[in-house]
């Protein structure tokens, strides 16, 4: 992190306090495993018992947004794109309000944000499901989690405002570092605007106004107007990454490894693979397969290749009987002191490569959050024509 980073997230935003428990008064106790034990199932409104539940222990007629799930259904995308993979019943919507989080708040703010979805996740409770049962409830009679997260969810909001000069790094075009950053800042401080929305009842066609005056504010330049969501953005920087990190191999293995050792060079291509198999992957040997040249042990050609590349220190023997196939002298890294720079380089590119992924995958669930907000909205509106 540089220097301008670390001071703009050394004042994130103001300290917070977290409870590290849930009282169990009959409003909790409703809410109390009102997210997890259903979490899988693809309706819009939540089941008809917990609505029930929230009626008799919130004592009002109508529950407006939290008749409805918190947030969308795993089911409707595909497991492999959620990022972090997620476990039955997690808090995504939270989880990547953390995620992207890590150029605008502190690490201590950070650790507190962790903190609270554990406290949470303990007690069965999405975060949203809290905002929602804080929005109904008058300010007098909300229990003291409501608090918190009331509490907590201002200060993120304020957090934003106030540090709008902070968070934005002008002139980027020249630093995907830069640029990366200021990516990451809007999936952030959208996913906040959004939270903020659901609390004050705001509709859906407000918000997208308020991400548009966010972006002014922000003098954010270098992102289409039309990118709402900055996906083409993120999508853009996550190719230029996988490409920098492609360079930058090239770079290692011909200026300190060497050339990546062919494994026709040690074996030749098998005659017979019948009955044989793997000894390193233990499958059955194909037209694929290879015999290694001084002992005549059979592999498949991309596992003798993966090993002899490995470069560890017994990668030039054989895997089977330590038999050597070529010198090691031939294997070994020609230049050892280079070795830690291009690691280092190549943790950093990884690093970025991790948040660019991890603000897209957090727009892309906004965008299915959103969908069921206007859901939300349109049964509303129809219920009020009736």
């Amino acid at each position: 992190m540089n220097e301008s980073q670390q001071q703009r997230t050394n004042q994130g935003t103001h300290n917070l306090s977290i409870r590290g428990h849930l009282p169990l008064s009959p409003v909790n106790l409703a809410l109390l495993g009102s997210d997890f034990l259903w979490f899988h199932r693809p309706d819009a409104h939540r089941p008809t018992a917990i609505v029930s539940r929230f009626e008799q222990n919130f004592g009002l007629l109508s529950l407006n947004r939290l008749e409805y799930r918190s947030q969308p259904s795993i089911t409707q995308i595909p497991r492999a794109t959620l990022r972090p993979q997620v476990h039955h019943g997690s808090d995504i919507s939270f989880e990547y309000l953390i995620q992207t989080a890590w150029n605008t708040l502190s690490d201590e703010n950070i650790q507190k944000l962790r903190h609270l979805c554990n406290v949470h996740r303990s007690f069965g409770v999405h975060f949203l499901t809290l905002v929602d049962a804080a929005a109904i409830t008058p300010p007098s009679d909300r229990t003291d989690i409501m608090k918190d997260v009331v509490l907590y969810l201002d200060k993120l909001v304020r957090g934003i405002d106030h540090h709008k000069a902070n968070i934005w790094f002008p002139n980027a075009e020249v630093d995907i570092g830069f640029q990366i950053n200021n990516a990451c800042t809007l999936a952030f401080a959208m996913r906040v605007l959004f939270y903020n929305a659901r609390f004050r009842g705001h509709s859906m066609n407000r918000f997208l106004a308020d991400i548009a005056h966010l972006r002014i504010d922000l003098k954010v330049s270098g992102i289409s107007a039309t990118d709402i969501f900055i996906l083409e953005e993120l999508a853009r920087l996550r190719d230029l990454l996988w490409q920098k990190i492609d360079q930058l191999r090239t770079a290692f293995y011909a200026n300190v490894a060497g050339q990546p050792i062919s494994v026709r060079d040690a074996s030749t291509p098998l005659a017979n693979s019948e009955g044989m198999e793997c000894p390193i992957c233990l499958e059955p040997l194909t037209s694929s397969g290879v015999f290694t040249k001084p002992c005549q042990h059979g592999f498949c050609g991309g596992c003798l290749e993966a090993w002899i590349n490995a470069r560890q220190n017994a990668s030039h023997n054989c895997p089977y009987c330590r038999t050597e196939l070529f010198l090691g002298s031939d294997y070994h890294a020609k230049y050892m002191e280079n070795l830690e720079v291009y690691a280092r380089e190549l943790r950093e590119l990884q690093a970025l490569l991790h948040h660019v992924l991890e603000a897209k995958a957090s727009m892309e669930w906004l965008m299915l959050e959103i969908r069921l907000q206007e859901q939300f909205e349109e049964d509303m509106a129809n219920r009020n024509d009736e």
